[in-house]
């Protein structure tokens, strides 16, 4: 087993059935040991562990982010300087940055509504996601504009409401939305591996340890039968001499 830990080849292999189980079970309890470890890590390398995502705005402003944005909501942001002058229009998919490969030091933020995430995270989510800052930048009320005193204001509210609660709109939004890819997430820190996490390797490893003791057991009987056996062949032989003499 030392050898083993150290890498170098096993010069003696062992003969018993026992000492072979033991030395098996060992070199599967350090390989898959060792692909939990380089599992983690590689879960950790695509994580945001390293990369602390912005909470609020002010952190994108102070870490020099750059706003893409339609130029429908150019509007929005004129009162507000330090985005107005880091913005970027972007009216198509291909002025986006994040339909390309995903670059660690992209310092970009996408101002667009709610539905357009969950739209584009469900077209996407199998590539890449946009994340969904905690501040909201603004809140704009969706209203439908009639003439004053319209005589079809009544029976419209009451067909949108029948359509509300019998959940057709509804269904038919969810075939393009879908509010769990809002992505919305809370910043956990990272938490530290311990023994509890590779209870399923120690477990591995105690039933290769109990298969090596059945098998030392049967070795064992199965020597001593041999011994016994031999001993009776030897005791027959003896007692057919002396019938002999």
């Amino acid at each position: 087993m030392i050898i083993a830990i150290f890498g170098s080849q096993q010069p003696i292999l062992p003969k018993r059935n026992f000492a072979r189980f033991i030395l098996m079970m060992f070199l599967i309890f350090c390989l898959v040991q060792r692909n939990v470890y380089q599992g983690a890590l590689y879960i950790f390398l695509q994580s945001d562990g390293r990369h602390k995502p912005m909470q609020t705005i002010n952190e994108m402003i102070e870490n020099d982010f750059v706003f893409y944005m339609h130029s429908r909501f150019i509007e929005l942001v004129q009162d507000h300087k330090e985005i107005f002058i880091r913005k970027k229009i972007a009216n198509n998919d291909n002025e986006l940055p994040f339909s390309k490969p995903v670059d660690d030091n992209l310092h970009a933020a996408y101002l667009t509504t709610e539905d357009e995430i969950m739209y584009r995270n469900k077209k996407t989510h199998k590539q890449y996601v946009l994340k969904v800052c905690d501040e909201r930048f603004t809140l704009i009320d969706i209203v439908m504009y009639y003439q004053k005193n319209f005589y079809l204001k009544k029976s419209i509210d009451q067909r949108i409401s029948q359509l509300l609660s019998s959940g057709i709109l509804h269904h038919w939004i969810e075939k393009y939305i879908e509010e769990r890819f809002l992505n919305v997430k809370e910043v956990s820190e990272l938490k530290q591996l311990t023994v509890h996490h590779l209870f399923g390797v120690f477990n591995i490893l105690l039933i290769g340890l109990a298969i090596a003791c059945i098998s030392l057991i049967i070795e064992i009987t199965i020597s001593k039968v041999k011994v016994y056996n031999r001993a009776k062949k030897s005791i027959r032989k003896k007692g057919l001499k002396r019938d002999a003499k």
